[in-house]
């Protein structure tokens, strides 16, 4: 088909925010090769659309809970404190990437609460999901 490409990984879907629009419709983002490797680039040379920033933002929240999932399942952690860890470290890791890594202004991409927001449910399940897995797979 046409529109297969061999650059586009997988389409993401856009979550559903409340953007102030009557009757928007959700559309797919697209996460491709080219987007990825503009994370290469030095920063005066990067440029990303709202959409691409948001599917790099997402991709890094569902790397950052993977990685807590693990360490937290690892460790016998139970309780209120691994959902606490990986919460603070979604978030200080997400802002520590756009501002210190990627450098961008979030005013310009619809301020810091909307790219906070975004991804934070599903990044939250795959936390669960892999903390759960891990813990009783080591502990069981």
């Amino acid at each position: 088909p046409k529109d297969c490409s061999c650059t586009r990984l997988f389409p993401l879907q856009q979550r559903s925010m409340n953007t102030g629009r009557k009757g928007a419709k959700a559309t797919a983002r697209p996460f491709t090769l080219q987007t990825l490797s503009k994370l290469l680039l030095p920063p005066d040379q990067r440029s990303f659309s709202q959409d691409e920033l948001l599917s790099v933002l997402f991709i890094w929240r569902i790397v950052v809970a993977v990685i807590a999932a693990v360490a937290c399942g690892t460790l016998p952690a139970t309780g209120w404190m691994p959902p606490a860890v990986f919460f603070l470290a979604s978030i200080l890791s997400t802002v520590m990437f756009y501002k210190g890594y990627l450098q961008i202004d979030e005013d310009e991409f619809g301020g810091k609460s909307q790219l906070l927001a975004d991804g934070s449910p599903l990044s939250m399940c795959a936390f669960m999901v892999t903390w759960i897995v891990t813990y009783s797979t080591a502990h069981f």
